[in-house]
């Protein structure tokens, strides 16, 4: 060492260790000018560590040990109060058990891991579930779902001039595959993950304007890009109904699930401020389509 050190007490006695696998020994530690020194019975020295490379190692239980490398491997125990004190002040900084903290530093994280994946459950199984859904599987599930008898919303309403007006309204969006119009009596819009419209006779008796109902195709055709209909259709099931879809188990699903696929229920597009209705019809074309559950 490159200063003069005063040392109190030249030497004590310890137990050394030179591997977990090796027999603990007595032995006599001394102080040399840049090293301690531990040497045997037979006053043969066993070890000899530079002080810059010792560490002292503070256990759980209190009791202080002392190693030349971090590891631990080999070490020496000292009992001497007095003798452990004067070897701190010419060695590195103290560290404490590093197999402990990483033991501690592992379990936070595992529990950390466990808290997120907890909380977060649910979305992962909704992310999931939507991604390994493509439309030809979406379309079997609503096609079901609207058939229901639990879930009336009557039969579907077809007039040619109608639905020519409906189809040219579809050609105009590419997220929209199909528009049906169903004879229930409940003001209904619903917007079908895999492209589909439904909208039922009370509802397009309500519109008056035509751009009302255009200004509705736009924000569907939105929330069809961006996916929203079928997150929202598996947010609204259980976590187990998540699992079972994923494992490949057949599920019943409830029909009135679809009332979360109304319009109305898709928050994600009030964040839609402005837009330009890509097409429009007329007054006329609208009647045509209002009719189209009233044949003449």
């Amino acid at each position: 060492m490159s200063q003069e050190i005063e040392y109190a007490k030249f030497e004590t006695f310890g137990v050394w260790q030179e591997s977990s696998e090796k027999p603990e020994e007595q032995v006599v530690v001394s102080f040399g000018k840049s090293t301690l020194l531990l040497r045997d019975i037979n006053e043969s020295i066993v070890a000899q560590w530079s002080f810059p490379s010792i560490s002292v190692n503070t256990l759980p239980d209190g009791q202080v040990t002392f190693s030349p490398d971090e590891d631990g491997i080999e070490k020496l125990t000292i009992s001497d109060e007095e003798m452990i004190e004067q070897l701190k002040k010419v060695i590195q900084a103290p560290i404490y058990d590093r197999k402990n903290f990483r033991t501690i530093f592992f379990l936070i994280i595992s529990i950390l891991v466990t808290l997120f994946l907890l909380l977060n459950s649910k979305n992962i199984l909704i992310g999931i579930a939507t991604s390994i859904t493509p439309n030809g599987k979406t379309s079997i599930i609503f096609e079901k779902l609207i058939e229901s008898k639990d879930n009336p919303l009557g039969r579907k309403c077809i007039i040619p001039e109608g639905q020519k007006i409906l189809d040219q309204l579809v050609e105009k969006y590419k997220n929209i595959n199909d528009i049906i119009i169903l004879s229930s009596t409940e003001n209904k819009f619903f917007v079908l993950p895999d492209g589909q419209i439904i909208l039922t006779k009370k509802f397009i008796s309500d519109v008056k304007d035509p751009l009302e109902i255009s200004e509705f195709l736009f924000l569907a055709d939105k929330a069809n890009q961006l996916n929203i209909p079928l997150q929202t259709f598996f947010s609204s099931q259980s976590i187990l109904s998540l699992l079972k879809y994923i494992s490949g188990t057949s599920i019943d699903w409830d029909p009135k699930i679809l009332n979360e696929l109304t319009i109305q229920k898709i928050e994600a597009l009030k964040e839609i401020k402005s837009f330009k209705i890509p097409t429009q019809i007329s007054g006329l074309e609208w009647v045509m389509v209002q009719n189209m559950c009233n044949p003449i």
